[in-house]
Protein backbone atom coordinates (compact mmCIF):
# COMPACT_ATOMS: atom_id res chain seq x y z
CA UNK A 1 0.00 0.00 0.00
CA UNK A 2 2.78 1.89 0.60
CA UNK A 3 5.48 1.96 -2.00
CA UNK A 4 2.38 1.84 -5.12
CA UNK A 5 3.09 -1.54 -6.70
CA UNK A 6 0.80 -3.29 -8.12
CA UNK A 7 -0.99 -6.19 -5.93
CA UNK A 8 -1.02 -8.42 -8.57
CA UNK A 9 1.73 -10.43 -9.27
CA UNK A 10 1.30 -10.74 -12.52
CA UNK A 11 0.99 -7.62 -13.24
CA UNK A 12 3.77 -5.59 -11.28
CA UNK A 13 6.07 -3.59 -12.44
CA UNK A 14 9.39 -4.64 -12.03
CA UNK A 15 12.07 -2.85 -10.14
CA UNK A 16 15.65 -3.47 -10.41
CA UNK A 17 17.16 -3.73 -6.58
CA UNK A 18 19.59 -1.36 -5.01
CA UNK A 19 23.39 -2.57 -4.52
CA UNK A 20 24.09 -1.81 -0.60
CA UNK A 21 25.91 1.09 0.41
CA UNK A 22 29.35 0.33 1.69
CA UNK A 23 30.19 2.71 4.91
CA UNK A 24 31.75 5.59 3.48
CA UNK A 25 28.94 6.05 1.35
CA UNK A 26 26.68 5.53 3.93
CA UNK A 27 28.62 8.29 5.92
CA UNK A 28 28.75 10.87 2.98
CA UNK A 29 25.25 10.54 2.37
CA UNK A 30 24.49 11.09 6.15
CA UNK A 31 26.78 14.38 6.26
CA UNK A 32 25.39 15.87 3.23
CA UNK A 33 21.85 15.42 4.36
CA UNK A 34 22.92 17.12 8.11
CA UNK A 35 24.21 20.34 6.08
CA UNK A 36 20.72 20.43 4.24
CA UNK A 37 19.11 19.79 7.43
CA UNK A 38 21.72 22.70 8.89
CA UNK A 39 20.97 25.16 5.51
CA UNK A 40 17.02 24.64 5.98
CA UNK A 41 16.68 25.47 9.73
CA UNK A 42 18.94 28.37 8.65
CA UNK A 43 16.80 29.67 6.03
CA UNK A 44 13.93 28.83 8.11
CA UNK A 45 15.40 30.70 10.92
CA UNK A 46 16.22 33.91 9.02
CA UNK A 47 12.74 34.04 7.09
CA UNK A 48 11.18 34.38 11.17
CA UNK A 49 13.25 36.86 12.12
CA UNK A 50 12.77 39.24 8.70
CA UNK A 51 8.94 38.30 8.94
CA UNK A 52 9.12 39.22 12.41
CA UNK A 53 10.64 41.95 11.99
CA UNK A 54 8.72 43.22 9.31
CA UNK A 55 5.74 42.44 11.12
CA UNK A 56 7.23 44.15 14.24
CA UNK A 57 7.14 47.31 11.33
CA UNK A 58 3.85 47.25 10.65
CA UNK A 59 2.41 47.11 14.16
CA UNK A 60 4.44 49.64 15.03
CA UNK A 61 3.57 52.30 12.45
CA UNK A 62 -0.04 50.76 12.41
CA UNK A 63 -0.14 50.03 8.71
CA UNK A 64 -1.53 46.72 6.68
CA UNK A 65 -3.41 44.27 9.00
CA UNK A 66 -2.70 46.60 12.16
CA UNK A 67 -3.86 49.62 10.82
CA UNK A 68 -6.72 51.23 13.45
CA UNK A 69 -9.67 51.06 11.46
CA UNK A 70 -10.93 55.17 11.24
CA UNK A 71 -14.77 55.44 11.54
CA UNK A 72 -16.21 57.46 9.01
CA UNK A 73 -17.18 60.97 9.46
CA UNK A 74 -20.51 61.94 10.30
CA UNK A 75 -22.65 63.50 7.29
CA UNK A 76 -22.82 66.76 6.83
CA UNK A 77 -26.37 67.27 5.50
CA UNK A 78 -27.51 71.49 4.74
CA UNK A 79 -30.65 72.01 6.08
CA UNK A 80 -32.37 74.95 4.27
CA UNK A 81 -34.77 75.82 6.32
CA UNK A 82 -32.07 76.77 9.04
CA UNK A 83 -30.36 79.21 6.61
CA UNK A 84 -32.67 81.66 5.19
CA UNK A 85 -31.62 85.11 3.46
CA UNK A 86 -28.46 85.28 0.64
CA UNK A 87 -25.27 83.87 1.56
CA UNK A 88 -22.49 86.47 3.08
CA UNK A 89 -19.13 87.25 2.90
CA UNK A 90 -17.91 84.88 5.80
CA UNK A 91 -14.98 86.18 8.36
CA UNK A 92 -11.55 84.99 8.12
CA UNK A 93 -9.11 84.09 11.13
CA UNK A 94 -5.76 83.93 8.59
CA UNK A 95 -4.35 83.10 5.30
CA UNK A 96 -1.36 80.75 4.72
CA UNK A 97 0.44 80.07 1.47
CA UNK A 98 3.56 77.47 1.12
CA UNK A 99 5.87 80.40 -0.09
CA UNK A 100 5.37 84.02 -1.01
CA UNK A 101 7.64 86.60 -3.25
CA UNK A 102 10.44 88.66 -1.54
CA UNK A 103 8.98 92.20 -1.53
CA UNK A 104 9.96 94.08 -4.43
CA UNK A 105 10.21 98.03 -4.39
CA UNK A 106 7.08 99.25 -2.36
CA UNK A 107 5.21 95.90 -3.21
CA UNK A 108 5.18 93.23 -0.70
CA UNK A 109 3.50 89.86 -2.40
CA UNK A 110 2.78 88.33 1.54
CA UNK A 111 -0.46 86.59 1.96
CA UNK A 112 -2.50 88.73 3.82
CA UNK A 113 -2.75 90.79 0.56
CA UNK A 114 -5.34 88.09 -0.50
CA UNK A 115 -7.65 89.08 2.28
CA UNK A 116 -7.02 92.91 3.18
CA UNK A 117 -9.99 94.18 1.14
CA UNK A 118 -7.51 95.62 -1.27
CA UNK A 119 -8.05 94.66 -5.23
CA UNK A 120 -4.84 96.57 -6.18
CA UNK A 121 -2.73 94.12 -3.70
CA UNK A 122 -1.60 90.56 -4.08
CA UNK A 123 0.35 87.56 -3.26
CA UNK A 124 2.55 85.90 -5.38
CA UNK A 125 4.28 82.49 -4.80
CA UNK A 126 8.36 82.25 -5.00
CA UNK A 127 8.96 78.66 -6.67
CA UNK A 128 12.74 79.01 -5.90
CA UNK A 129 11.83 77.78 -2.13
CA UNK A 130 9.29 75.51 -3.34
CA UNK A 131 10.50 71.97 -3.39
CA UNK A 132 10.39 70.15 -6.12
CA UNK A 133 6.84 68.53 -8.01
CA UNK A 134 4.92 69.97 -5.19
CA UNK A 135 1.71 72.39 -5.76
CA UNK A 136 1.62 75.92 -3.95
CA UNK A 137 -1.22 75.52 -1.72
CA UNK A 138 -3.33 78.60 -0.11
CA UNK A 139 -4.88 78.02 3.21
CA UNK A 140 -7.81 80.25 4.06
CA UNK A 141 -9.35 80.01 7.80
CA UNK A 142 -12.51 80.70 8.76
CA UNK A 143 -13.30 82.53 12.00
CA UNK A 144 -16.27 80.35 12.73
CA UNK A 145 -17.40 76.68 11.17
CA UNK A 146 -19.52 77.94 8.05
CA UNK A 147 -21.20 76.39 5.35
CA UNK A 148 -19.16 77.68 2.14
CA UNK A 149 -21.26 78.56 -0.86
CA UNK A 150 -18.63 79.84 -3.18
CA UNK A 151 -15.14 81.44 -3.56
CA UNK A 152 -14.63 84.73 -5.43
CA UNK A 153 -11.11 84.84 -6.71
CA UNK A 154 -9.02 88.09 -8.65
CA UNK A 155 -6.72 85.69 -10.64
CA UNK A 156 -3.71 87.06 -11.23
CA UNK A 157 -1.95 90.20 -9.61
CA UNK A 158 -4.56 93.31 -10.34
CA UNK A 159 -2.34 96.07 -9.00
CA UNK A 160 -2.42 97.18 -13.11
CA UNK A 161 -2.80 95.86 -16.51
CA UNK A 162 1.27 95.62 -16.73
CA UNK A 163 0.95 93.65 -13.12
CA UNK A 164 -1.30 91.40 -14.65
CA UNK A 165 0.93 90.45 -17.47
CA UNK A 166 3.40 90.13 -15.81
CA UNK A 167 2.52 87.77 -13.07
CA UNK A 168 0.98 83.62 -13.75
CA UNK A 169 -2.34 82.97 -13.05
CA UNK A 170 -3.83 79.64 -12.18
CA UNK A 171 -5.76 77.76 -14.76
CA UNK A 172 -6.98 74.99 -12.26
CA UNK A 173 -7.08 74.04 -8.76
CA UNK A 174 -8.25 71.76 -6.73
CA UNK A 175 -10.68 73.38 -3.10
CA UNK A 176 -9.96 71.23 0.00
CA UNK A 177 -12.81 71.37 3.04
CA UNK A 178 -12.77 69.37 6.45
CA UNK A 179 -13.50 65.68 5.46
CA UNK A 180 -11.40 65.04 2.55
CA UNK A 181 -13.50 66.74 0.43
CA UNK A 182 -12.08 67.82 -2.28
CA UNK A 183 -13.72 69.64 -5.44
CA UNK A 184 -11.99 70.66 -9.00
CA UNK A 185 -12.08 74.37 -10.24
CA UNK A 186 -11.05 75.51 -13.72
CA UNK A 187 -10.24 79.59 -13.43
CA UNK A 188 -9.93 81.57 -16.69
CA UNK A 189 -8.02 84.29 -17.62
CA UNK A 190 -10.53 87.13 -17.53
CA UNK A 191 -8.46 90.03 -17.00
CA UNK A 192 -9.15 92.50 -14.07
CA UNK A 193 -11.77 91.35 -12.74
CA UNK A 194 -12.84 88.38 -10.07
CA UNK A 195 -14.70 85.41 -11.04
CA UNK A 196 -16.86 83.00 -8.67
CA UNK A 197 -16.37 79.65 -8.49
CA UNK A 198 -19.98 78.29 -7.05
CA UNK A 199 -20.48 74.92 -5.22
CA UNK A 200 -23.29 72.93 -6.52
CA UNK A 201 -23.88 72.23 -2.90
CA UNK A 202 -23.13 74.62 0.74
CA UNK A 203 -19.98 72.73 2.36
CA UNK A 204 -19.63 72.87 6.11
CA UNK A 205 -16.21 73.61 7.09
CA UNK A 206 -13.72 75.40 8.90
CA UNK A 207 -10.72 76.26 6.13
CA UNK A 208 -10.71 75.96 2.64
CA UNK A 209 -7.14 74.72 1.08
CA UNK A 210 -6.48 75.94 -2.71
CA UNK A 211 -4.16 73.66 -4.22
CA UNK A 212 -2.60 75.31 -7.19
CA UNK A 213 -2.61 72.42 -9.72
CA UNK A 214 -1.99 74.87 -13.35
CA UNK A 215 -0.50 77.79 -13.78
CA UNK A 216 -0.44 80.28 -17.22
CA UNK A 217 3.26 81.97 -16.58
CA UNK A 218 3.41 85.53 -16.87
CA UNK A 219 5.85 87.38 -19.14
CA UNK A 220 8.27 87.78 -16.10
CA UNK A 221 6.83 85.62 -13.36
CA UNK A 222 5.80 82.04 -13.49
CA UNK A 223 4.88 81.98 -10.37
CA UNK A 224 1.12 82.37 -9.73
CA UNK A 225 -0.56 85.41 -8.54
CA UNK A 226 -3.88 86.30 -6.39
CA UNK A 227 -5.01 89.66 -5.63
CA UNK A 228 -8.45 88.64 -3.61
CA UNK A 229 -9.57 85.29 -2.11
CA UNK A 230 -13.17 85.45 -0.42
CA UNK A 231 -15.34 82.66 1.12
CA UNK A 232 -19.32 83.65 1.04
CA UNK A 233 -21.32 81.26 2.50
CA UNK A 234 -23.60 80.96 5.78
CA UNK A 235 -22.20 80.99 8.99
CA UNK A 236 -22.58 77.48 10.76
CA UNK A 237 -25.50 77.41 13.79
CA UNK A 238 -26.84 74.43 16.32
CA UNK A 239 -25.78 71.34 16.24
CA UNK A 240 -23.34 71.86 12.90
CA UNK A 241 -21.17 74.21 15.09
CA UNK A 242 -20.07 71.30 17.08
CA UNK A 243 -20.14 68.83 14.17
CA UNK A 244 -17.74 71.11 12.28
CA UNK A 245 -15.52 71.38 14.76
CA UNK A 246 -15.82 67.24 14.89
CA UNK A 247 -14.60 66.77 11.04
CA UNK A 248 -12.35 69.49 10.98
CA UNK A 249 -9.99 67.60 14.27
CA UNK A 250 -10.76 64.72 12.89
CA UNK A 251 -10.02 65.20 8.89
CA UNK A 252 -8.76 68.47 8.65
CA UNK A 253 -8.72 70.70 4.88
CA UNK A 254 -5.88 72.52 6.24
CA UNK A 255 -2.83 72.26 7.70
CA UNK A 256 0.36 73.95 8.87
CA UNK A 257 2.43 76.03 5.98
CA UNK A 258 5.70 78.01 5.94
CA UNK A 259 4.27 81.47 5.35
CA UNK A 260 1.10 81.62 7.90
CA UNK A 261 -0.46 85.05 9.11
CA UNK A 262 -2.69 85.13 11.69
CA UNK A 263 -3.61 88.01 13.64
CA UNK A 264 -7.28 86.73 15.04
CA UNK A 265 -10.34 87.88 13.03
CA UNK A 266 -9.15 89.23 9.44
CA UNK A 267 -11.54 92.57 8.76
CA UNK A 268 -13.28 90.94 5.01
CA UNK A 269 -15.51 93.74 3.68
CA UNK A 270 -17.73 92.87 0.63
CA UNK A 271 -16.91 95.17 -2.33
CA UNK A 272 -19.53 97.60 -3.63
CA UNK A 273 -20.83 96.43 -7.17
CA UNK A 274 -17.94 98.65 -9.08
CA UNK A 275 -15.30 96.38 -8.13
CA UNK A 276 -17.31 93.21 -7.82
CA UNK A 277 -16.10 92.17 -11.34
CA UNK A 278 -18.25 89.48 -13.45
Amino acid sequence: MACGLDLELDDRTAVAPRPPLDAGERVARRSAARRRLRALVVAVTAGVVVVGAIIAGLALAELGPFAVEEQPLEAATFTVERYLGQPEVLELSGVATLTSAAPAGDRVFSPDRMVDADPLTAWRADATVRPPATDETVDVLLAAPAWVTAIAVSNGDHHDAEAYEASGRVQRAELWFDGDLVVGATLLDLGRQRQLLALEEPILTTAVRLSLVEVLAGVRHEEPALSTVELRGYPATDDDVPLALERAERRPAAGSLVSTVQQGPLSVRPRDGADQGS
